[in-house]
């Protein structure tokens, strides 16, 4: 459950956490350990209370709305931590871009950002389900003075069973012990209000092709760069499938035209990365190219 700052209505989502579901994703049986539910439905708010039942949804809302009024009471209805930024998907990724500003003074020891990829609507066993959690990660959050921020950049590759049109992105900021409070939420539709811009599928500078796909030892990355974008940077990064970057393959301007790099399937750290599939980001100053690569064993 996520109230939003100043907001009037509850944010609820599915997190399929039993095995036997076909929407079952492994992170949210682990969450659900962590928080250590024991029984469906078990709802907790911020951490400090919980609602323990099952009830019409007009009953289930009102005991869940009256819980995170008193908890806003007790908080003052604020929050010292900003989020901003952007989450955008397509067939190819999801992409968080976040940033997190202490706007006051606060103990924010051992916090973490979780950043949650939700399907607004999934047929699955002939039934629709509404917002269903499709993909959940975890980045550390160090905050101290007022006016320190944090920038993160996630993103996730998209499974051929999703549907980008109808993703949203949901970042909170919560203690990892204790009472495990949640310190601050926001909700990223980019289909909210009017339609956005969307982002190329691939910029006029772009991947070309990776040889060998899937591939064992290592893969040539082949790029064809434009004039515009050889006078900026230009960053090559693989990212794995639960969206954390394991290598910056290039980071540097580079001359105009066609050309190629090498990733030996090896993290920024030397060591090989395991087997599964991984996804290589060209971004210029033009916009953003995507291509999935598959490292095997």
């Amino acid at each position: 459950m996520v109230q939003q700052e100043f907001g009037s209505s509850i944010y609820w989502l599915d997190e399929h956490w039993t095995s036997y579901d076909e929407l079952f994703l492994e992170e949210a049986a682990n969450r659900a350990q962590w928080y250590g539910l024991v029984e469906y439905p078990y709802v907790r708010v911020d951490g400090s209370r919980a609602y323990i039942g099952i009830g019409t949804c007009e009953e289930t809302a009102m005991a869940l709305r009256l819980l995170i009024d008193a908890r806003l009471a007790e908080t003052g209805g604020m929050s010292p931590v900003e989020i901003t930024g952007s989450f955008r998907a397509d067939v190819e990724a999801l992409e968080f871009q976040i940033t997190c500003r202490l706007t006051d003074p606060a103990d924010l020891a051992d916090v973490r950002a979780t950043f949650i990829a939700i399907e607004s609507t999934v047929l699955a066993g002939g039934e629709t389900y509404p917002r269903v959690a499709r993909a959940i990660l975890y980045e550390a959050v160090v905050l101290q003075e007022p006016g320190d921020t944090q920038s993160f950049e996630v993103v996730i590759p998209t499974e051929p069973d999703w549907n980008p049109a109808n993703m949203i992105g949901l970042v909170f900021l919560q203690k990892t012990t204790g009472d495990k409070a949640i310190i601050q939420g926001a909700l990223f539709d980019p289909n909210a209000g009017s339609a956005p811009a969307p982002e190329l599928a691939s910029s006029p500078s772009s991947i070309e092709s990776i040889l060998p796909n899937p591939f064992r030892s290592s893969a040539e990355i082949r790029l064809d760069v434009s004039e515009a974008a050889a006078d900026f940077p230009v960053r090559l990064e693989v990212f794995d499938a639960s969206g954390r970057r394991v290598r910056t393959v290039l980071d540097g301007i580079v001359p105009a035209g066609r050309g190629s790099e090498r990733w030996n399937g090896r993290a920024d750290s030397g060591e090989p990365v395991p087997g599964g599939i991984y996804l290589v980001r060209l971004r210029t100053a033009e916009g953003t190219s995507r291509a999935k690569v598959i490292r095997m064993e």
